[in-house]
């Protein structure tokens, strides 16, 4: 089940678990302004539905009504259960204070629908009247999330996750400092996760999941397209035309940062010789950036996937495998990483990743006010020097290899 409030193709979000105030409801006040009679155990599975109707710009807000495992326990401040959900859900319905549609359990993913819930208009304005929403706030205590396609998974401490929490925390502090906002607005309750991959069968000795796969992460300014992120984004109490510096082939790049301390002088997905890129499309004259962007097409798919993987991703180029294998030859410290398919792809994600992060940590320190896309980092444009002289450091990820191999879960397994 995907607890985060991410959005649906159906008109409707899901419940998401982590919204929280300070706001106190009591029993009595709930008895006898609406009529019905929440039990203790039931208060706060009951305020964590009025913060999501409150919250939610959809008609219905969506959740699983069966007898499903939910969220582990810091990823669920209210501790809710299906028992304590579908007594609350119960009562609504019973005082006729919500919509309810039971959804559908299958064992065809395609056919499975969860269950939707939306206030009456009696019910909101109730809400709207008694909930404040300046007072909703995220609730939980890390900015790590450890998932596979389906589900959050516990975690436990290491020394690394310490050290991307404590990354992340002091961010947070600066970027409420900065006072960053969107059209003008300050952007209130940010809460940025760090998003690793819990991967079948890559366990550390006490059988948790490692995590080393993946670790994206991102924020509401990365749904802004990329022409009108500068116009729109601002930091209130900082003054300044923003500007942008991007990593180039970063992917590529981190693993020759991993593995030699220093970036490629050139853009590797450009030095493909003229007769292969020619002959890749079988088009004389192709401009050279769509030939770019097939050979970076063909070097992702080939971090990934190994050679018959990357054939059937790209079907119908015959040059793809011809193109990779000079990749590979032209990039001799990085090849091993190449071709191989498993979970290569996801650990070398985890490197790309724990660059960004680890720039944005020395940005933050600096007190030079930064967002970051993926491997894009937006600043004020008066800081461009000292961004750049960070951005561009040797031995950018030498941190990352002395904490890994004092973390619990050991050093990065390579290929």
């Amino acid at each position: 089940m995907d607890i985060w409030n991410e959005d649906l193709e159906e008109d409707y979000r899901r419940l998401n678990y982590l919204l929280d105030s300070r706001q106190v409801f009591t029993r009595e006040q709930i008895k006898e302004e609406l009529g019905i009679n929440i039990l203790p155990n039931q208060l706060p599975t009951f305020k964590l539905f009025l913060l999501n109707f409150l919250t939610n710009t959809r008609e219905a807000i969506s959740f699983s009504y069966g007898n499903n495992p939910h969220p582990p326990v810091r990823y669920n401040p209210h501790q809710t259960t299906y028992s304590t959900l579908q007594g609350v859900i119960k009562k609504l319905v019973e005082a006729k204070l919500i919509k309810f549609v039971k959804g559908k359990a299958s064992k065809f993913k395609k056919d499975r629908k969860e269950s939707t819930a939306e206030p009456t208009a009696k019910f909101h304005k109730w809400i709207r009247e008694n909930v404040y929403i300046d007072q909703v706030f995220t609730n939980i205590d890390t900015h790590i999330k450890l998932r596979d396609k389906n589900k959050i998974h516990h975690y436990e401490d290491t020394k690394y996750t310490d050290h991307v929490n404590q990354v992340m925390r002091r961010y947070h502090k600066k970027l409420y400092e900065w006072g960053v906002a969107l059209d003008g607005v300050k952007i209130e309750d940010i809460h940025i996760f760090v998003n690793f991959q819990a991967v079948k069968g890559q366990v550390d000795k006490k059988g948790n999941y490692l995590i080393r796969h993946g670790a994206r992460f991102a924020s509401v300014w990365n749904s802004i397209p990329s022409e009108e992120r500068l116009k729109r984004l601002s930091f209130l109490n900082v003054k300044g035309e923003l500007m942008n510096i991007d990593y180039t082939a970063c992917g590529t790049n981190a693993l020759y940062m991993w593995e030699t301390g220093k970036f490629l002088d050139e853009d590797p997905y450009n030095q493909i010789p003229y007769y292969l890129w020619k002959d890749t499309h079988g088009v004389e004259g192709t401009k050279r950036e769509e030939v770019r962007k097939f050979i970076k097409r063909v070097a992702t798919i080939g971090l990934n996937r190994d050679i018959k993987g990357l054939n059937e991703s790209v079907k119908g180029i015959h040059d793809a495998e011809r193109c990779l294998h000079y990749y590979i030859l032209d990039n001799k410290p990085v090849a091993h990483w190449f071709g191989k398919g498993g979970v290569i792809g996801r650990r070398a994600m985890f490197l790309e990743s724990n660059m960004v992060l680890g720039v944005l940590d020395k940005l933050t320190k600096a007190n030079i006010p930064c967002l970051n896309v993926y491997d894009n980092f937006i600043f004020p444009k008066k800081y461009k020097k000292q961004v750049e002289e960070i951005m561009f450091q040797e031995r950018n990820l030498e941190w990352l290899r002395r904490l890994l191999a004092k973390d619990e879960q050991g050093q990065l397994v390579q290929p």
